[in-house]
């Protein structure tokens, strides 16, 4: 049952809680579902603990649970899918970022502080940053069979449209 409480709040887009407000909607839609205690703060801990600056910066105090790593390794498959990278280019558009700029290159090798200072920065850079390198990233085996099956579909699909 604690997998299915984690797949509901991974669903309902709250997998990483930006501020106090999202982390009580999180609590609170577990205790209308009536979730016990100690599954419900497995599952806060995994939501507070999966995002991608605290993974660069080594500094996320979750257990590695197989939960943990479905979780994360999901977000990270929505990431590359065409609704996350759409998502990419709308936040980049709302903070009036640059689509590319040949003259700003990518950060390869971010700290937590290099990745969170986000001026001065495209949205295709994003891409280097962050998304291509997911795949080393990933927890699970099956994911990560996922993850390289859906790049390589993807693929494809942006060499048709190319052409």
């Amino acid at each position: 049952m604690l997998e299915f409480h984690v797949f509901i709040v991974v669903t309902v887009g709250m997998t990483v809680c930006r501020d106090p407000s999202e982390e009580k909607m999180v609590e609170t839609f577990l205790e209308e579902e009536k979730v016990e205690e100690s599954k419900r703060r497995k599952i806060l801990s995994i939501v507070k603990g999966m995002g991608f600056k605290d993974e660069i910066a080594r500094t996320s105090n979750v257990e590695a649970s197989p939960e943990f790593g479905v979780v994360q390794d999901a977000d990270r498959l929505d990431a590359i899918g065409a609704i996350g990278i759409a998502r990419c280019f709308t936040f980049g558009g709302s903070r009036n970022r640059a689509l590319h700029d040949p003259n700003i290159k990518p950060r390869l090798d971010l700290s937590k502080d290099q990745y969170m200072k986000k001026d001065e920065q495209t949205t295709i850079n994003h891409f280097h940053e962050k998304l291509l390198k997911l795949k080393d990233l990933m927890k699970t085996k099956a994911n990560l069979k996922a993850f390289v099956l859906f790049t390589v579909h993807e693929n494809k699909i942006s060499n048709c449209v190319a052409c």
